[in-house]
């Protein structure tokens, strides 16, 4: 079964608008201890099954948070700027997934003391196949 996740990996690796800031350091999770800035950390927050007469109907909607990490405010925002640009409103098939749709939710500003960096978190729902 094909994965969500690769899927927007490659996605926003391939959008210009995006490494120009990040360049390839997008991790899963977490970012790593000695990781340069900025760089994101993404998870899946939580999974909605879609269901029609119910039964699952293949259809999932994902929730991933992207935080954006930097050694500013204003950098870890354009970085959210540009995740949201590149994602809402997406329809498309990576590597095998199917995604109908894309939603930005939320965006969350906050301060990480272990790195000693900014965060912006921006969450979107991924609506794509199971399978």
């Amino acid at each position: 079964m094909a994965q969500l996740e690769p899927a927007i990996v490659e996605h926003l690796l391939d959008d210009s608008n995006v490494t120009a800031l990040i360049g390839d350091r997008l991790y899963p999770v977490r970012i790593t201890q000695n990781v340069q800035p900025p760089c994101v950390a993404y998870r899946k927050i939580d999974v909605l099954t879609d269901h029609a007469y119910r039964t699952a109907n293949g259809l999932s909607g994902t929730r991933i948070r992207f935080d954006c990490f930097a050694k500013s405010v204003k950098e870890s925002k354009t970085i959210a700027e540009k995740l949201v640009t590149s994602l809402d409103g997406l329809i498309d098939t990576i590597l095998g997934v199917a995604i109908h749709g894309t939603l930005y939710l939320d965006e969350f500003d906050g301060y990480n003391d272990e790195a000693k960096l900014f965060v912006v978190s921006v969450d979107f729902r991924f609506w794509h196949n199971n399978a």
